[in-house]
């Protein structure tokens, strides 16, 4: 800026052009030019304050939960389990690799359920700090069903010889014919088979020979061979002695065809039937 004095002792200040400002903001100190920048006119000059400060994002004041829900036998993530934060009702679901993230949650110390079907809940507390990440595992174990006390009942079917004496059994119970229980036999304690039907009233047995004692039955004056079965087989002429008394179960003595059960009926004569302990490690307790 220049002053000048005319003649006239007038005072004129004249202004300095563009160019004049532009050396002046180079040169001059920092309060001239932004002396200059107010009071002149023509360009401005952009100028920050010198008390300013850039802004940043203020810290986070929430926490994050993260971690991992897994199988305590295999170590393999579980897919859908529910993580629950019960005290703040939030909570989530696990990915299928078991990883699970529950954000913007308030600081503080928590407990944490882990929940699945056929998986006992795992609870544990976790604490939350504000704008930091809280990892935690929880493992699962799975539920053990408990039942009533089994008890196996193993129900075999009835042996042969089984079959056989509850037809015996029922045949006595009838009334007809002559029985000898094994009870008999015991108490008689007969040294051959024989000596058995020796003590059977109508029966007669000839003495042993080449082909063992036979048995037959009087009737009257007459004398018949009755049809012989063992164990439900016709067999003929069945040496009686080739039997040991220890072996035998029951016998059963018709004397007729007409007292004779159907199935046993051979001839004109009557039946003798003899049953044996074939099989008697297999029976009950009770016997027959």
């Amino acid at each position: 800026m220049k002053h000048e004095t005319r003649s006239d002792h007038t005072s004129v200040t004249s202004c300095p052009g563009p160019a004049a400002v532009r050396v002046a903001r180079r040169l001059a100190p920092l309060s001239l030019v932004a002396f200059l920048a107010a009071t002149l006119p023509g360009e401005g000059i952009a100028q920050t304050p010198a008390d300013s400060t850039v802004s940043e994002s203020p810290p986070s004041e929430t926490a994050t939960l993260r971690g991992t829900v897994a199988s305590r036998i295999d170590g393999r993530g579980v897919s859908g389990a529910r993580v629950l934060l019960p005290e703040l009702s939030r909570g989530g679901i696990t990915e299928p690799d078991g990883t699970f993230e529950i954000a913007d949650l308030p600081p503080g110390s928590y407990d944490v359920q882990v929940r699945y079907f056929n998986y006992s809940t795992n609870e544990r507390p976790v604490q939350l700090r504000a704008g930091h990440v809280t990892r935690a595992t929880f493992l699962l174990e799975q539920d053990v069903l408990e039942v009533a006390e089994l008890v196996v009942e193993v129900r075999r079917p009835p042996s042969q010889p089984e079959i056989w004496m509850a037809d015996f059994r029922r045949r006595r119970a009838e009334g007809f014919g002559h029985f000898v229980t094994r009870e008999d036999i015991e108490e008689k304690r007969p040294r051959r088979a024989s000596d058995l039907f020796r003590q059977i009233p109508g029966l007669f047995v000839t003495a042993a020979g080449f082909e063992g004692s036979k048995l037959y039955l009087r009737r009257g004056a007459r004398q018949c061979e009755p049809a012989l079965w063992v164990d439900g087989v016709l067999t003929g002429r069945y040496p009686i002695d080739d039997l040991h008394p220890d072996d035998i179960e029951g016998i059963e003595v018709y004397r007729r065809p007409s007292e004779t059960p159907l199935q046993f009926q051979r001839g004109s004569c009557g039946s003798v039937l003899i049953w044996t302990r074939s099989g008697a490690d297999d029976r009950t307790d009770g016997g027959f």
